[in-house]
């Protein structure tokens, strides 16, 4: 496993979700591709979540639950 520099990543995301944008005052490390779907622990495969986003993606795909998220006027296009 890598080391992953926690606190630069939550602040290159201004303190956001990374899926919903929401400025959240606790966030957790999330999986853009799930270790169950082949995804690493790199930092390139971790993004800032809050709870009900990393709850609500399961085994989705960082672009898959983007689009789900779309679909529900939750996240903007191109955001």
């Amino acid at each position: 496993m890598h080391w992953i520099d926690w606190n630069k990543l939550v602040l290159d995301n201004n303190g956001r979700c990374y899926y919903c944008g929401r400025k959240r005052r606790r966030l957790v490390k999330e999986h853009r591709i799930p270790l169950a779907r082949g995804g690493t622990n790199d930092e390139s495969n971790i993004v800032p979540a809050c709870t009900p986003c990393n709850s609500r993606k399961g085994t989705l795909t960082d672009t898959e639950f983007i689009e789900v998220l779309q679909r529900a006027g939750i996240r903007k296009r191109g955001n």
